[in-house]
């Protein structure tokens, strides 16, 4: 690629935000930074990069690659952040090491992976969410799948469903199958990307007996409404298993019936980051094939830089927020009203645009003919200092300022 594409071509992975979409990404970040305020959680915000150690502890050596890295000039190993929780573990551990009151931690910022660009994938994206530390309580684990909820139905989004898992239900049942750690691993991969194809081949390799390879395949992919808690109960002997089944299902006890309509039972989910400990979930909605919200518990994360601290929370992706609420939203323009005048009526032209941003609405004074023509709603100021009002459907006359005022809130609210 030349210096000259370069200079014209945006980075694999990013975008660029017109008005329409950004203003639609800020409404939809100050909606959830409400929400959060007003559920206690308080917004803090974490440096854009950290030392790759700090990274590491939430990512693991073996995902650097998916990390934009760099050095400083006293030699160290930079990286952008690839999560939101991981630096905010540092700073829990760190900032607070002293305290063992409830945290309840909220962040919007942008996230970088090396990732290959694609469905829903980019190599910079935007992310609002929480972190409660604290409490290795069911009641923890509720009141964040709760609150993701609330996200959504204050965004308007009601075609949504909630998947939960608890990570340690899958882990208990492999400890105990006798299968290989390779094996062990191929399964968990296969349980990651939901290939279900290959872990039946997995287990059929295995030689395993023919009845414990039939349990395993029910149980990794045990699917439905919360009675398939009970039916894993029954199947497996593992206590791991039957202590995380126990736990998820005191936390689907105490969801607020209006959530738990929403729920579907995963035991097979796992997460594509290694920290976490139990309790998972995930958001989807019927209009996109990829999740929204991702959380769960990772109670041994904050340990790794300091006292141990149980933990759990989530993050929504606001591109595919975005997305869900417009799907055309940078075609979309913002509503403004230009105020055009003869000379000398620049004064009486800004005093009406004054008038119009004190009532709510968007105004600027002309500075070009282009730009009043292409107005959606257009104000000539004439010499008698009258006002002729222009939209594409009908024109109007008006004496006073308040009468253009009531004109436009009239028109648009």
């Amino acid at each position: 690629m030349t210096k000259e594409d370069l200079l014209l071509q945006r980075p694999r992975g990013t975008r660029d935000y017109l008005a329409g979409a950004a203003d639609l990404i800020r409404e939809i970040e100050a909606t959830i930074r409400e929400i959060f305020r007003l559920w206690g959680y308080s917004e803090v915000i974490t440096p854009t990069f950290e030392y790759m150690e700090v990274l590491r502890q939430g990512t693991g050596p073996e995902s650097d690659e998916m990390i934009f890295r760099f050095f400083d000039r006293e030699g160290n190993i930079l990286g952008l952040r690839s999560d939101a929780t991981t630096p905010i573990a540092r700073l829990a551990a760190t900032r607070f090491n002293d305290e063992n009151r409830i945290l309840r931690l909220a962040y919007l910022t942008n996230i970088f992976r090396y990732v290959e660009p694609g469905m829903g994938r980019e190599r910079e994206f935007h992310q609002a969410g929480v972190e409660l530390i604290g409490s290795s309580s069911p009641k923890a684990d509720a009141e964040v799948i709760q609150l993701a909820a609330t996200v959504f139905e204050a965004l308007g989004i009601t075609g949504y469903a909630l998947d939960l898992g608890e990570v340690s239900f899958s882990l208990g049942i492999l400890e105990d199958s006798g299968l290989s750690p390779r094996e062990q691993r191929l399964i968990r991969g296969a349980l990651l990307n939901k290939d279900f194809v290959t872990l039946k081949e997995i287990l059929a390799a295995a030689h395993l007996p023919s009845e414990t390879q039939e349990q395993l395949e029910e149980l990794l992919a045990l699917r439905g409404g919360v009675e398939v808690i009970s039916r894993a109960k029954e199947l497996t002997k593992s206590s791991t298993s039957q202590a995380a089944l126990e736990h998820l299902e005191a936390v689907c006890e105490l969801l607020p019936d209006q959530v738990l309509e929403r729920v579907r039972i995963d035991l097979g989910m796992l997460k594509d980051l290694e920290y976490y400990t139990g309790v998972v979930f995930e958001g989807y909605v019927a209009d996109i094939g990829y999740t929204v919200c991702s959380g769960g518990r990772y109670d041994r994360l904050i340990g790794r830089f300091g006292a141990d601290k149980p933990a759990v929370g989530f993050g929504f992706g606001l591109e595919r927020l975005l997305e869900l609420k417009a799907a055309t939203a940078e075609d979309q323009k913002q509503r403004v009203v230009v105020v055009d005048y003869n000379d000398p009526l620049r004064e009486r032209a800004q005093e009406l645009a004054a008038r119009l941003r004190e009532a709510g609405h968007t105004a600027v004074v002309s500075l070009n003919k282009t730009e009043s023509k292409e107005a959606e709603l257009n104000v000539l100021v004439t010499a008698d200092s009258r006002f002729e009002i222009r939209t594409k459907d009908q024109e109007r006359t008006a004496i006073s300022l308040d009468e253009v005022v009531d004109f436009v809130n009239e028109l648009w609210g």
